[in-house]
């Protein structure tokens, strides 16, 4: 099982954003659909991807990996920090009307079809080594075949969007995600095992995320 680990986090999503780069400009979809995680990590990751240049902005389609029913917009965070900045949508709006979980699950199923299968996610990995939506309560009482996830206060990619994407790039940085890292890694379980190191999925770490599954490395044989 291969991670990949950088020395800050700044090298990290660097590394992150030209790993969806390259995912992008090897597909074969005319209009590759990519979700991107919200939140503070989300807006990091937006962030690095608006530097590459070379991501074909005109033909991708995007989309957020979940969205909150009352806390502030994911989707209005997308608009913000990625979309605005690289000139493919229209100015940035918070007010999303009642049914917020209409709107996205409309989003999603336009950007990646009704199976809802995306080209690339660009997922964060929380501390609780939850991801999106799905923490470790979430996904025992989701159904294994959902495309789309609703709790309480959230809607979001279900366990098979996630097992079905055609790439994923999974990233924590932070020294409060090491412990979530190392567990995930380690005994797979919760979301992480939807979307462990292979020949389809990347995990980019910096080193402070990845100090406590460093403390058990050896180096590889010469």
């Amino acid at each position: 099982m291969q991670v990949d680990v950088y020395e800050s986090d700044a090298e990290a999503l660097d590394a992150a954003a030209a790993l969806v780069e390259s995912a992008l400009a090897e597909s074969a979809n005319a209009q590759p659909a990519v979700a991107i995680a919200g939140g503070r990590g989300g807006r990091a990751i937006m962030l690095a991807l608006t530097a590459r240049v070379d991501l074909p902005w005109t033909r991708t389609r995007f989309c957020v990996l979940d969205e909150p029913l009352a806390a502030p917009s994911n989707r209005a965070l997308l608009r913000e920090h990625l979309l605005v900045p690289r000139g493919i949508a229209g100015a940035a709006s918070t007010d999303d009307g009642a049914d917020r979980a209409r709107l996205w699950e409309n989003e999603v199923r336009e950007v990646a079809g009704d199976d809802v299968v995306f080209d690339v996610l660009v997922l964060d990995l929380g501390a609780r080594g939850e991801i999106g939506v799905l923490d470790a309560e979430t996904l025992a009482a989701a159904d294994a075949a959902a495309c789309i996830v609703r709790t309480a206060d959230r809607v979001g990619l279900g366990p098979a969007a996630l097992r079905h994407a055609r790439h994923a790039v999974v990233i924590a940085t932070g020294a409060q995600r090491s412990e979530a890292v190392a567990q995930a890694l380690r005994v797979p379980a919760g979301a992480a095992r939807l979307v462990l190191p292979g020949d389809r999925v990347r995990w980019v770490l910096d080193r402070a995320a990845a100090a406590e599954l460093l403390r058990d490395a050896r180096p590889a044989p010469a």
